[in-house]
This record gives C-alpha cells, structure tokens and sequence, in this order.
C-alpha cells in the first residue's frame, strides 16, 4: 500500500487569514484583549496551546478557549472552501495507487 501525504496548510491552502479570524472570534468570545495580526502571525507554526499561553492566556482557560477556536476555523473554512471540503473527505477514503512507471 502507498501512502501520499499532503501539507495543505502553508503549502496548499494558505490558512494565515482563517488563523487571524479565529484568533478574533476567540478573544471577542471571552471577551478578552484583541493582538495585533503580526503578533499572532508570529506564533503561526506553534501548537495553538502554546500560541495562546504567549499571548498570555491563564493556563487554565487554555483548553476551553482553543475548542472555541478549533469551532470558529471550523465554521470559518466551511464558509470560505467548501470545494477543498469536499474535496478532504474523498481523500479520508484509502486508495490504491498504481504505478507511474
């Protein structure tokens, strides 16, 4: 069996102004200060727990405000690709591969 891996985000998709807009929507949803786009931009590549603890979230709220934000990216990426959505859930299904050669 062959296996084909895709880096869509960064790479096939780029999810900077998605990222931006869930970061929004999280902070104005627990009411909390609003980042500058290059602070948040600048943690891009982190895991979002880490994002949010340096831009300075409690510990301890950590876990509720990225579910809220993995919510929001996922609302946000329906709305904005739902040709790539459709698309992703054809390629969850295995697939045989013959060869190129």
């Amino acid at each position: 069996m062959t296996t084909i891996l895709f880096d869509l985000d960064g790479t096939l998709i780029d999810s900077t102004e998605a990222i931006l807009e869930s970061f929004k929507q999280s902070f104005n949803y627990f009411n909390l200060k609003n980042y500058d786009d290059e602070q948040i931009k600048s943690l891009i590549g982190y895991p979002l727990d880490i994002m949010y603890e340096k831009l300075g979230i409690k510990t301890s709220n950590i876990n509720e405000i990225v579910e809220v934000y993995k919510n929001i990216t996922d609302l946000y990426q329906r709305k904005k690709q739902p040709f790539f959505l459709m698309q992703k859930r054809h390629l969850r299904k295995p697939m045989q591969l013959q060869p190129l050669v």
